[in-house]
C-alpha cells in the first residue's frame, strides 16, 4: 500500500501543469502504430519469494493524437523455467515529439495474471489473477516515418506480484 501511495504521488508530480508545461505538446494528426519489446525485468514472486529476475516480453497498439497517448498494451515477466507475471492494460499518458523522436509517460490500469509454477520445467502451475496499476516511460528514435527503434521501461503495481522491467523495442506504423 505503501508503494502504491508513493507511485501515486510521484505520477502525480510528474503530470503536474507545472511539470508538463515546461514542454507543450504538438498539434499533429492521429498516429496508429504496433510495439514490440524484448528485455529484462524484476517481479516478486507469485509465491511471495523475493525479486526473481526474468525474461520480459511487450507488445502493444498505440494512437497518438495532440500528444495524448492511449495504448492497449500487454507484457510478461517470466522466469525461464518457472513463475511468471504479466498484465493486459489500457493505458493513457502524455507524448512529446521531436523530429525523430519521441517521449512518452503513461499510466492506467490492467488484469493481471501470475502462474506460480512447481518442478523443474515449471509445472503444474497454481494461476492467479487481480487488477493492476501499469505504468510507464518510452523513448524513441524514429528514423523513418513507418519504423522506430526505443527504449519502454515498465511497472506494474499490484496485490498479486508487482513487476518492472525495460525493454529494447520495435515500432511499425505511421510514427511522424
Amino acid at each position: 500500500m505503501v508503494r502504491l501511495a508513493m507511485l501515486v504521488g510521484a505520477l502525480t508530480i510528474l503530470l503536474s501543469p507545472a511539470v508538463m508545461g515546461a514542454q507543450q505538446p504538438s498539434t499533429e494528426p492521429a498516429r496508429v502504430w504496433v510495439a514490440v519489446g524484448l528485455g529484462g525485468g524484476l517481479f516478486s514472486s507469485v509465491d511471495g519469494a523475493a525479486n526473481d529476475p526474468g525474461i520480459a516480453l511487450l507488445a502493444a497498439l498505440v494512437l497518438k493524437e495532440d500528444g495524448h497517448r492511449v495504448a492497449l498494451r500487454g507484457s510478461i515477466v517470466a522466469e525461464v523455467l518457472g513463475d511468471e507475471v504479466g498484465d493486459f492494460g489500457l493505458l493513457y499518458g502524455r507524448a512529446w515529439t521531436g523530429e525523430r523522436s519521441e517521449q512518452s509517460l503513461s499510466a492506467g490500469v490492467s488484469l493481471v495474471y501470475g502462474n506460480d509454477c512447481h518442478g523443474v520445467f515449471g509445472g503444474p502451475c497454481d494461476p492467479s489473477k487481480t487488477v493492476g496499476l501499469p505504468v510507464s516511460a518510452t523513448m524513441s528514435f524514429r528514423p523513418y516515418g513507418f519504423l522506430g527503434l526505443g527504449l519502454e521501461a515498465f511497472a506494474n503495481l499490484n496485490s498479486l506480484a508487482s513487476f518492472i522491467g525495460v525493454s529494447g523495442m520495435l515500432e511499425l506504423g505511421a510514427l511522424r
